[in-house]
């Protein structure tokens, strides 16, 4: 499905390379704060082992039907960068799919949790918590880390001396 921002497996990779252990989470709704209740339940999932306070790296996806709107993507993406540590490297993605209407899917996928403890309970946040989804911080961090493709790196000059 074509993507508004889409997310490729170099994104995917940028946020999983020597980031230790990963945790998904995957959460839908309905309604009228569908944004921010899908966020809410894919922070919650089950799958998620732990809270992804501590993650470094998250990639995440929201996917909606024709009706899904930019204040929506906004609302869920506030919910889920207020919650986070404002150095981790974040990068989403948003998709129409016209198949789905009056519904909002998002995936997660965290990685490089700080101390890489899996041991914990997981996020537990109250749907009435209102300081979720407050900005906290602009969304041009300038954080993160920008690999040099390997055909542009310094290689080691060869001497090819003339006969």
């Amino acid at each position: 499905i074509p993507g508004l921002v889409n997310v490729d497996f170099a994104d995917v990779r940028a946020i999983m390379k020597d980031a230790g252990s990963s945790l998904m989470g995957i959460g839908t709704a309905t309604g009228k704060s569908r944004a921010r209740d899908a966020a809410l339940n894919a922070i919650q999932s089950p799958l998620l082992d732990i809270g992804i306070e501590t993650a470094t790296g998250i990639v995440w996806n929201i996917t909606g039907g024709t009706d899904l709107t930019l204040f929506e993507v906004n609302t869920a993406a506030e919910v889920i960068y207020d919650l986070v540590d404002p150095s981790a490297n974040l990068i989403f993605g948003a998709v129409i799919d016209k198949s789905l209407s009056n519904q909002v899917s998002i995936t997660l996928i965290a990685t490089g949790f700080k101390g890489d403890k899996l041991e914990g309970k997981g996020t537990h946040l109250s749907h009435n918590d209102v300081s979720l989804g407050m900005s906290r911080r602009s969304s041009n961090s300038g954080s993160g880390s920008v690999e040099i493709p390997e055909f542009l790196r310094q290689r080691p000059h060869i001497y090819h001396p003339r006969a």
